[in-house]
């Protein structure tokens, strides 16, 4: 049985040995068509790709890990803002729902509903933001808006407008004064 085996591995190895050429002429004649020209396209273009990232990658991986460090950053941000927006609106609900079971509210007329939802929606919590940090971040936002309207006054153009502008700053530091009292 192995005999027969024999032969016809034999015989195999002959034909394979002798056909050098006949693989090659076959590759060529399977590659001389549009499906060819788009293997040898898309091989040029890897390789361009390959000697274009072995030249750039330290550059082009600091970019990418910046950009990733990036949007990992502003996906972290975005998460807390919906996390904070998704707090206030249930806490809202909670204060509706609260306030619409009260007798006040069953008893008042539309003018004191408005009144009362004002107040618990609004005002209160309004009053609470300015007594804790409310107050002393506008001071802060107020502070900058001087800085940077005395920064955009300095400009040589604006010498013209001076006596408008020692206006504007006087009202501007009057305003903030009694503004953060």
């Amino acid at each position: 049985m192995l005999s027969g085996v024999s032969e016809e591995y034999d015989e195999l190895k002959n034909k394979v040995a002798n056909s050098s050429g006949a693989l090659e002429e076959m590759a060529n004649i399977m590659n001389d068509n549009i499906y060819g020209d788009v293997k040898a396209l898309q091989s040029t273009v890897e390789s361009v790709q390959l000697d274009f990232m072995d030249k750039f990658q330290p550059s082009a991986r600091k970019f990418l890990q910046w950009s990733k460090d990036l949007t990992l950053s502003f996906g972290q941000k975005l998460t807390k803002a919906a996390e904070k927006f998704q707090y206030r609106i249930e806490k809202i609900e909670s204060t509706v729902k609260e306030f619409k079971g009260s007798k006040e509210w069953k008893t008042a007329d539309l003018s004191g509903k408005m009144s009362i939802a004002w107040d618990k929606i609004i005002a209160e919590p309004f009053a609470e933001w300015w007594s804790g940090k409310g107050k002393e971040w506008a001071c802060g936002v107020a502070n900058n808006i001087i800085f940077f309207q005395k920064f955009l006054c300095s400009y040589p153009i604006q010498i013209s407008l001076f006596f408008l502008k020692t206006k504007i700053l006087s009202y501007t530091k009057k305003v903030r004064k009694d503004f953060c009292k």
